[in-house]
């Protein structure tokens, strides 16, 4: 059975440009955060968190104050007792309860495929959770850049099934599954880290794993830092996967004077229980032919080291590009 919600960490690396009191961050109304706090040198400064909305009306300020957060979907942090932090480099670190979206709602962090995409109303209903890391800004003033970690999980399921856990956070859905900031033209670089993952699943990834470990029967993922880029293009899948061979693909960079080229490493993932219902060879050369054509029109090969292909059960959206 899948989880009915997942807990997530998310730690923010930050270098502020001037004094700061408070932060501001997209965070869906589903998102429970649980605790907070910021850390500076070998201080650690507790973290006040607040709805926007909840937060402009003690303040009985105009919506300006929380200017490109939406008041509904982002929350404030505080900290305590009138104190700032200085310029230069901090952290934050919150704590997060989120749920894992079934019966057809395919965005945020959701379930699709077989009777398992229903939650389970046993009493254990949460999954754990590990870091994601990335470089993004904060909210509130200064110059914010840094790296937050954040994950979500999957409670233990027995045999193959055609379950799978994956995320969908075109346009602005990311802020459902962690507090950052969830805007388009916002850019970071990621570090996906996935735990408590049951030992007859994978996961994958924008990036490569970097390292799998198990521990009493369950998995943890740690996968490579991601390029920069905006939080909608964030994504893992977890469950049950048959996966294709790799098919190496080489891409000429027309750019470059020495006539070198890049090695893209191309797999197609479907549940195990739905193994051979798909062509996933013609998958596999269409998504090459595509590759190739894209390099050639763009004249420039394609940035990262793999390209993974996700069948996801009755995800009707004509395909999500991720990076």
């Amino acid at each position: 059975m899948v989880a009915r919600y997942f807990d997530g960490n998310v730690s923010i690396a930050i270098r502020l440009d001037t004094q700061v009191a408070s932060f501001r961050l997209h965070c869906g109304p589903s998102l429970n955060v649980l605790s907070a706090r910021a850390l500076q040198g070998k201080k650690t400064f507790p973290l006040t968190v607040s709805r926007c909305s909840d937060w402009l009306a003690r303040k009985r300020s105009g919506s300006n104050e929380c200017a490109l957060f939406d008041v509904d979907d982002s929350i404030v942090c505080e900290l305590e007792d009138n104190q700032e932090l200085n310029i230069g480099k901090a952290e934050l670190q919150l704590s997060f309860r989120g749920p894992i979206n079934s019966r057809g709602v395919l965005h945020g962090i959701f379930c699709s495929g077989g009777a398992d995409a229903e939650p389970s109303n046993g009493a254990d209903s949460s999954a754990d959770a590990g870091p994601k890391k990335s470089r993004a800004g904060g909210g509130g003033g200064g110059d914010k850049r840094g790296a937050s970690r954040k994950g979500g999980g999957v409670a233990k399921s027995s045999g193959p099934s055609a379950l799978v856990v994956a995320t969908h956070f075109e346009p602005e859905f990311a802020r459902t599954a962690l507090p950052c900031v969830d805007v388009v033209a916002s850019r970071a670089v990621f570090v996906v880290e996935l735990h408590r993952v049951p030992a007859e699943c994978s996961a994958v990834s924008n990036m490569p794993v970097a390292k799998e470990s198990v521990e009493n029967g369950l998995k943890t993922f740690v996968f490579a830092p991601s390029l920069p880029m905006a939080p909608y293009l964030l994504a893992f899948a977890v469950g049950n996967f048959a996966v294709t061979p790799v098919r190496s693909v080489s891409l000429a960079d027309s750019n470059s004077n020495s006539n070198s080229a890049s090695e893209v490493s191309l797999r197609v993932w479907q549940s195990r229980a739905s193994a051979g219902s798909y062509p996933v060879e013609a998958v596999l050369d269409l998504t090459e032919s595509a590759l190739t054509w894209c390099s050639d029109y763009f004249g420039a090969p394609y940035s990262l080291p793999k390209l993974d292909v996700v069948l996801i059960p009755r995800m009707c959206l004509g395909g999500v590009r991720k990076l």
